[in-house]
């Protein structure tokens, strides 16, 4: 870590960490492991997945509907629902889901995009926007629906229309912990209504107390890598942008157009991840909404570029996708890149 190299700049950025979004991520990070833990998305996946008959009509709901669990409950979070149950798909369809995985992290990547709690680089960027919950959609939506729309069609032609084989066990009946779900998704209103209202510490310790006194189980299984990532995260890139010869470089790189900060945004994302490239663009420049367009572009192409890409393939237990991954993630990124810097050329 960078703070151990530069001591006394990782001091004087301690106290310029985002703390109150890495509040906000933790108390998420508990409140979407109850919704995952109550299994609803698992029994609602299996509902719809009996009823599609096609390798492309399953990827197509199951990316959609990644996605869509991933505008509330983080695109990581998204991920320990949707690739677990994938593969668990594999116990009653014959078919080969292995690129499914990676299009569940493609799309997690794009549907997150859309909400600031999307993902931890979105809510950092909706505390430093200063705009409300709905405000910060409208702003995400034309970036979104751009990804959004490319997703759709590289599934719907890299997908064939080959019938899906069912084995016998497909009736297994999967059992929902219904007061679970309706705690979580309470909570989850509140929550974001609280945030909206900038209670952020407030919110946590509430929610982390009712969680303990309630679901302790559920606050021992919450994902606490996540913000723990995001601290690290923050304390390394806020020194490396305290460096003079780093501040200097993206001085000159960004400037303030549009243009280059949604090109930096998305370049040095994947070098060192959409997080980190956020945290450490941030320092040089107000236009957020150019980062946010660059580092969610940007969390589609090499493996690194967002943790959830690392999460997706661990998560899968086969060492293959990780140069797999590419075949489809790079293509995606520089189809999407292109089209938004286009547009940039044209409006900017």
């Amino acid at each position: 870590m960078l703070a151990f190299v530069f001591p006394k700049n990782a001091y004087a950025s301690f106290f310029t960490i985002e703390w109150r979004s890495i509040s906000a991520l933790a108390g998420l990070s508990i409140i979407t492991t109850g919704m995952q833990k109550s299994k609803i998305f698992h029994k609602v996946a299996k509902v719809w997945t009996k009823r599609l008959k096609s390798e492309r009509s399953l990827a197509l709901f199951l990316v959609v509907l990644s996605g869509l669990i991933s505008t509330i409950l983080t695109n990581d979070v998204a991920l320990f629902i949707t690739v677990p149950f994938t593969l668990s798909l594999g116990s009653f369809i014959k078919n080969d889901l292995s690129k499914l995985v990676i299009f569940e992290a493609m799309s997690v990547n794009v549907f997150s995009t859309l909400t600031p709690i999307g993902n931890p680089q979105n809510m950092l960027l909706w505390h430093k926007m200063d705009v409300s919950f709905f405000g910060f959609m409208t702003a995400a939506f034309p970036v979104f629906f751009i990804m959004a729309a490319i997703l759709v069609i590289f599934t719907w032609i890299l997908f064939s229309k080959k019938e899906i084989v069912l084995r016998k066990n497909v009736d297994e009946d999967v059992v929902v912990d219904k007061k679970l779900f309706i705690f979580s998704s309470v909570s989850l209103v509140v929550y974001i209504i609280m945030l909206q209202l900038k209670l952020n510490y407030a919110a946590f310790v509430i929610f982390l107390i009712l969680y303990i006194v309630f679901f302790m189980d559920i606050v021992k299984n919450a994902y606490w890598t996540l913000p723990l990532i995001f601290i690290a995260i923050s304390l390394d890139f806020h020194t490396l942008a305290s460096l003079k010869p780093v501040k200097d470089l993206l001085s000159v790189m960004v400037s303030n157009s549009p243009r280059k900060v949604f090109t930096v945004s998305s370049i040095s994302s994947q070098l060192i991840s959409n997080v980190p490239a956020t945290v450490l663009v941030i320092n040089f420049t107000h236009n957020f909404k150019d980062i946010l367009y660059g580092v969610n572009v940007g969390g589609n192409g090499t493996v690194i570029s967002s943790l959830a890409n690392i999460i997706a393939i661990d998560l899968s237990k086969d060492n293959s996708l990780w140069i797999k991954f590419h075949k489809y993630s790079l293509p995606f990124f520089l189809t999407a890149f292109s089209i938004i810097y286009t547009i940039y050329n044209v409006c900017c």
